[in-house]
C-alpha cells in the first residue's frame, strides 16, 4: 500500500507480519501505550511480554484465520502495527500502534 498524500506521511507500506517481527510487535505496543500513559500502576511489562509474543506468534502464524496482523513500514523502517479483523461480512481495525516518533504524521488517518 502506498502513501498518502503531500499533506500526511509520505513512503508509508503495510505488509504482513513474519515471525521475526514479533519482538517488534512488542516493543510497539508497549511503546505506543506507554506514551498514552495508559498502563495500570502495577503493570508487568516482562509478563506482558510473555503473553503478546505467544498470542503474536500464534497469530502471525495464522492461528485464527479471521484475523490479519501487518507492520506499518515508513521510509523502509517498521514503526507501526496493524491489526485486522474479518467476519466474512465487516472489516474491523482492532489494533493499530505507531512509534510515539512518527505519531501525528497521519499515517493512522491514512490508514483508518
Amino acid at each position: 500500500m502506498a502513501g498518502i498524500g503531500a499533506d500526511h506521511a509520505r513512503d508509508y507500506w503495510i505488509r504482513p507480519a513474519k515471525l521475526s517481527d514479533v519482538g517488534f510487535l512488542a516493543d510497539v505496543v508497549v511503546e505506543a501505550t506507554r506514551a498514552q500513559a495508559r498502563w495500570p500502576a502495577d503493570f508487568d511489562e516482562a509478563e506482558f511480554r510473555r503473553h503478546y509474543v505467544s498470542w503474536t506468534e500464534t497469530q502471525v502464524r495464522g492461528g485464527d484465520p479471521h484475523s490479519a496482523t501487518s507492520v506499518i513500514e515508513l521510509a523502509g523502517e517498521a514503526v507501526g502495527r496493524l491489526r485486522i479483523v474479518r467476519d466474512g461480512q465487516r472489516i474491523e481495525l482492532s489494533g493499530i500502534q505507531l512509534r510515539p516518533r512518527v505519531q501525528g504524521r497521519g499515517i493512522g488517518t491514512g490508514i483508518n
